[in-house]
């Protein structure tokens, strides 16, 4: 019980919404930084939600999943430096909407790499598979 008491004064005392970790890009990005949040969970349900869409085919309408726009809003959302959603950047750099800002300034590959670590931030990497601790009896 001792070990779950641990666990327990760890989260309460490092709560998700006030983590915080800066990145270092690479490629032609070397030497940049981001700084990022994970994902909370209901952020991660609305976006998974709101990432099916309706597409009709012939007489039938099937759900289809936007991962593009589902990886926008990881990014849009939990870089939190530089701020995607900042009216002024956007204006200074010729965009109506920060969607437009990822495509017109980060290649494809780039926008994935830094959703792919805000995931793994956020609980979906490989370091947060669980072991089965065996005791004896």
């Amino acid at each position: 019980m001792a070990k779950a008491s641990g666990l327990i004064e760890f989260l309460v005392e490092n709560p998700v919404a006030d983590s915080k970790v800066e990145v270092s890009l690479g490629g032609r990005l070397k030497g940049m930084n981001l700084t990022v949040r994970p994902m909370t969970s209901q952020e991660y349900n609305d976006w998974q939600k709101a990432a099916y869409k309706k597409k009709r085919r012939g007489n039938e309408t099937e759900q289809v999943f936007d991962s593009l726009w589902f990886t926008e809003q990881i990014v849009i959302n939990c870089v939190v430096e530089p701020n995607f959603k900042n009216a002024d950047m956007l204006e200074k750099a010729g965009c109506a909407l920060p969607q437009e800002f990822l495509h017109k300034y980060f290649l494809p590959g780039e926008v994935e790499h830094i959703a792919d670590f805000i995931s793994s931030l956020s609980g979906f990497g490989d370091d947060y598979k669980l072991e089965e601790k065996v005791k004896n009896s």
